[in-house]
C-alpha cells in the first residue's frame, strides 16, 4: 500500500483531480491484508484512515458496475450521408461524477463504522470534500450508507458472539464528565496549548515522511537488489522495536488494583489482584487507552499518574511520528484522539491533585477536551470532531466546552501552519489538489485568466469538422485534455480526449474492416476466371461508390469526422481579464474542469484547465513568489 496511507489521494480524487493505480480489487486487497497485520502487530497506527479508504474503493467500484451503462450512447460520425460510423461514446463527466460521489459515501460508511457513529462519518466526509465540492444529493445517500454499515456492522458482530463497545470507543459505566465555569479558563488554556502543539506534530510526521521518500528515491545496494524484501524487513524490525519499548514501560511503571478482578488483564509483572495500567493502555490499542482516559475514576487512579501517562505519551508520540513512510495502511485519527486525550489527562491529574476549594471537572472531561483540541489543531476537522467524541462517551454535557476547544485550537494551529496533515503530505506527494481560495502570491487582481491558461499550439484548435488526420495530431499533444473547436476565430465548443480517441478508433475500425474485406474478394478473384475477376472489382468500385469501402485517399487519414456532434457545445466561457481570485471558485464549487478564455471581442485565445491552476498554486507556493512573468502570453488566433 502507498507509504503513510491513501487518505491524500481519496482526497485528491474527491476534489476533482484524476488518481491512478489506488481504485483496484488488488488495491483493496493488500489494504484489507496489511491492515489486519499492522493492527494485530501493535503498530502505533490508527484502523479509521484504511478504513475510510477502503471504503471508498467499494463505493467508486460499485458506483461503476451501476453507472457505467447508463452514460454510454452511440454516435454516428460519418460525415457524408453515404454510409454510417458509429462510435461508441461515453459521457465521462457524468461517470466521473457518479464515482466521486461513491466515494464519498463509502468512506462515510468506512469511518462511520469505526466510531458507530453515522452522523459522524457524514460530517467527516463533508469536512473532507469541503462544502463546496460537496452535491447535495450526496447528503442522502451518505445518511442511508453510513446508517445501513452501522446497522451492518451490530449485526455482524452480535452474530460473532462480540459487543459493539468491544471494537468500538464507548464509555464504560456511568457518564459524569460534568463541568462547571470555573474549569473553562483552564480547558481553553489545554486548548491553546494543544492547537500550539498540532503543528509541531504535523511537521514532525512530515519530515518523516519525507526523509523516507529521499532515501528510498536513492536506496542503498540492498534495497536496489532486494526492495520488497526490506520493507518487509524494516516493518517487521519497527514492531519488534515498538514491542520491546512498551514491554519496558510496562514492566517499570507501577501497579494499580483491579476492582473488577478480571481475568483479561495485562499484569505484566503485578502481583494478583493488581495490573499493569501502562500495559493495559499500550498493548490493548489505543481505543481500549482512549476508553480508560475518558472514563475511569476510581481505585486505579493512583495508577494512572502524570509521570507514567507522561511516559506513555512520550513513547506512544515518538513512535507514531517514526511510522510515517512504512508501507503499512494507517490512519491519524485515533493517534491524535489517544495523544490528545494523555495531554488533557495528565492536566487534569495534576488539577485534581491541588484539592481546590470548588469543585472542579473530573480528569476524564480533560482528556475529551484534550483529544477534541489535538484532532482539531492536526486535522482541521470541526463539527466531525465534536459529534465523533459526544457519541464515544456518550454525554450532550459537554458539547460547548468541546466547541469551544475546537474553535481555540483551530485558530491557534492555523496561525502557525496553515495547513494541516492531510494538506501538507498532498503537497509532499504531489496529488493533484485545489484549494478553493489562491495562494496568496496569486490572490491578486494582476493575475487574470489570460496570463494563467498559457499558449494554446496549433494543431490544438480543431473545426467542427476536422480530418481523422487532424484529430490524431491534436491527440499527440499529451499534455492536454481537452481541445477547443474554432469557428471564425471564436470556440464553439470543447471537445475532451476520451471522445477524440473514440471518434478516431470508430474511424479506424471501419477502415480496417474494408480493408480487410476488400483483401478477403481480393483472394477469392485470385481462384477465379478472368471474367469473374472482372465482376469482383466491378463489385469493389460499386460499394466504394456507395460509401461502404474505404478508398486509397481515405486510407491517407483525410475522412472527416463531424465534432459537432460529440463536443460540449456550451463551454463556460472567461473573458480574458478575470482575475484570480475570481477563477478558483468557479473551478471548485462548480467543479469546471476546463474553461476557454476569450477576449474582450470574443477571439479565443486559450483554454485554462484545473490541472494549470494547480500547477500555478503549486509554482506560487513552493517559490514563494508569483508566477513567472516572462511565462509565454498566450498565442491569439
Amino acid at each position: 500500500p502507498p507509504a503513510g496511507g491513501a487518505l491524500p489521494e481519496m482526497k485528491g480524487f474527491l476534489n476533482g483531480s484524476h488518481i491512478k493505480g489506488v481504485f483496484t480489487v488488488r488495491a483493496l486487497a493488500v489494504r484489507l491484508v496489511a491492515l489486519v497485520l499492522a493492527v494485530s502487530a501493535g503498530l502505533p497506527i490508527g484502523r479509521e484512515g484504511p478504513s475510510i479508504t477502503v471504503g471508498c474503493i467499494l463505493g467508486f467500484g460499485i458506483m461503476r458496475l451501476v453507472a457505467t451503462p447508463q452514460v454510454r450512447r452511440v454516435v454516428d460520425m460519418d460525415a457524408s450521408e453515404a454510409g454510417s460510423l458509429p462510435a461508441l461514446m461515453v459521457d465521462k463527466e457524468r461517470l466521473v461524477f457518479a464515482k466521486r460521489i461513491g466515494c464519498a459515501v463509502g468512506g462515510a460508511a468506512g469511518i462511520a463504522t469505526i466510531f458507530n457513529a453515522p452522523i459522524g462519518g457524514l460530517l467527516y466526509m463533508l469536512e473532507e470534500v469541503t462544502v463546496t465540492s460537496w452535491a447535495p444529493e450526496t447528503t442522502l445517500k451518505a445518511i442511508c450508507c453510513t446508517a445501513l454499515a452501522c446497522l451492518g456492522n451490530r449485526a455482524l458482530l452480535e452474530l460473532c458472539g462480540k459487543n459493539v463497545t468491544d471494537f468500538l470507543i464507548f464509555t464504560h459505566g456511568e457518564r459524569r464528565h460534568m463541568w462547571g465555569w470555573q474549569d473553562m479558563p483552564i480547558f481553553i488554556v489545554l486548548s491553546a496549548l494543544m492547537g500550539a502543539a498540532s503543528p509541531m506534530y504535523t511537521r514532525a510526521l512530515t519530515a518523516v515522511f519525507t526523509w523516507r521518500r529521499r532515501r528510498d528515491a536513492s536506496p542503498g545496494a540492498l534495497r536496489r537488489r532486494w526492495p520488497r524484501v526490506m520493507k518487509v524487513a524494516e516493518v517487521a524490525a519497527y514492531a519488534a522495536l515498538v514491542t520491546c519499548a512498551f514491554g519496558a514501560i510496562s514492566l517499570v511503571s507501577p501497579c494499580g488494583k483491579d476492582p473488577w478482578d478480571a481475568e483479561d488483564v495485562l499484569r505484566m509483572g503485578c502481583p494478583p489482584g493488581e495490573f499493569s495500567h501502562a500495559a493495559m493502555m499500550l498493548y490493548n490499542g489505543p481505543e481500549e487507552a482512549i476508553k480508560m482516559l475518558f472514563t475511569r475514576n476510581d481505585a486505579t487512579e493512583v495508577a494512572m499518574s502524570p509521570f507514567t501517562l507522561l511516559a506513555i505519551l512520550v513513547a506512544y508520540t515518538l513512535f507514531n511520528v517514526g511510522m510515517m513512510g512504512l508501507p503499512v495502511p494507517m490512519g491519524a485519527f485515533i493517534p491524535f484522539m489517544f495523544v490528545g486525550a494523555l495531554g488533557g489527562r495528565i492536566l487534569g491529574n495534576l488539577v485534581g491533585g491541588f484539592h481546590l476549594a470548588f469543585p472542579m471537572a473530573e480528569p476524564g472531561a480533560y482528556a475529551l477536551i484534550g483529544s477534541a483540541a489535538l484532532l482539531a489543531g492536526s486535522l482541521r476537522q470541526t463539527l466531525a470532531v465534536v459529534v465523533f467524541l459526544m457519541e464515544c462517551v456518550n454525554n450532550l454535557d459537554m458539547i460547548a466546552p468541546l466547541l469551544v476547544a475546537v474553535f481555540v485550537a483551530h485558530v491557534i494551529s492555523k496561525q502557525i501552519n496553515h495547513h494541516g496533515l492531510d494538506e501538507q503530505l498532498i503537497v509532499i506527494k504531489g496529488v493533484q489538489y485545489l484549494d478553493a481560495e489562491p495562494p496568496e502570491p496569486l490572490d491578486t487582481a494582476a493575475h487574470t485568466a489570460a496570463s494563467l491558461c498559457g499558449p494554446l499550439p496549433a494543431e490544438a484548435r480543431l473545426p467542427s469538422i476536422a480530418s481523422a488526420a487532424a484529430v490524431r495530431r491534436a491527440l499527440e499533444l499529451t499534455s492536454l485534455t481537452s481541445f477547443p473547436v474554432v469557428q471564425n476565430d471564436s470556440c464553439v465548443g470543447i471537445v475532451t480526449r476520451h471522445r477524440l480517441r473514440a471518434a478516431l478508433m470508430a474511424s479506424d475500425a471501419k477502415k480496417a474492416r474494408s480493408q480487410d474485406w476488400v483483401a478477403h474478394l481480393g483472394s477469392i478473384a485470385s481462384v477465379e476466371t478472368s471474367a469473374a475477376q472482372v465482376g469482383i472489382e466491378q463489385y469493389i468500385e460499386n460499394t466504394v461508390a456507395n460509401g461502404v469501402v474505404a478508398t486509397d485517399s481515405e486510407n491517407d487519414d483525410h475522412s472527416m469526422l463531424p465534432l459537432s456532434r460529440v463536443m460540449d457545445s456550451a463551454p463556460y466561457m472567461l473573458l480574458e481579464n478575470t482575475p484570480a481570485p475570481r477563477l478558483f471558485p468557479l473551478f471548485t464549487r462548480l467543479g469546471i474542469g476546463e474553461a476557454c478564455v476569450v477576449s474582450n471581442t470574443g477571439t479565443l485565445l486559450g483554454v485554462l484547465t484545473r490541472a494549470r491552476l494547480i500547477e500555478a498554486s503549486l509554482e506560487a507556493e513552493h517559490h514563494g513568489h508569483s508566477v513567472s512573468a516572462k511565462r509565454s502570453a498566450p498565442q491569439r488566433l
